[in-house]
């Protein structure tokens, strides 16, 4: 398919063989390298720029390091946690965090690179990562983890836990295999293997 690109004028403004101009769309067959699903790239006839339409993107909410909630957060996108949140965080797809939660919380996976969180539990169906400096002080059930940080609670993992020379884990541990660190600290008991 030999498509001609958009044309512009003097001034700058772009524009296609129909003249359409100031925002109009003209699909352009650009390939999908991101293996995104239904992504159609247009090209913005006004500033000649690609623009990227995936319906299937997730939103990301930001919660900065001054900003304090208090009440439940339900989202079905991303999250970037650097705040304070006092209450119950519902998350379907990945949550950063280095601020505060008071709360339980469901996420579909997480990365924590410090902060606290104290809540009765705290459900991922996917990976999560706790860096050194994060504490947690709840139970913490994933399809896996990886941890440097601290976790005061029952930990029970689909697949592998690893827990590296910074950790520490102060109860019961259950996955299907497990990685210890050689200067993790643990007090708890260990079932490892498929049940």
């Amino acid at each position: 398919m030999n498509e001609e690109l958009p044309h512009s004028d003097s001034r700058g403004h772009s524009f296609d063989e129909a003249g359409a101009r100031n925002g109009d769309y003209r699909e352009y067959p650009f390939p999908d390298n991101n293996n995104r699903g239904n992504t159609e790239t247009f090209i913005d006839n006004l500033t000649g720029y690609p623009i990227i339409n995936n319906p299937a993107a997730k939103s990301i909410t930001v919660i900065s390091a001054d900003a304090q909630i208090t009440g439940d957060l339900m989202t079905q996108g991303d999250l970037n946690m650097m705040g304070i949140i006092e209450g119950n965080v519902e998350i379907q797809g990945n949550m950063n965090m280095s601020g505060t939660i008071t709360g339980n919380i469901v996420a579909g996976s997480a990365t924590i690179t410090g902060g606290k969180i104290e809540g009765d539990f705290f459900n991922s169906e996917g990976n999560v990562k706790i860096e050194e400096g994060a504490a947690l002080q709840c139970n913490v059930a994933a399809g896996s983890l990886e941890t440097s940080g601290s976790i005061v609670g029952d930990i029970e993992v689909q697949d592998g836990v690893v827990i590296n020379a910074t950790a520490s884990v102060n109860g019961n541990i259950t996955s299907r295999y497990i990685t210890i660190k050689e200067g993790a600290r643990i007090n708890g008991n260990l079932k490892i293997g498929d049940f």
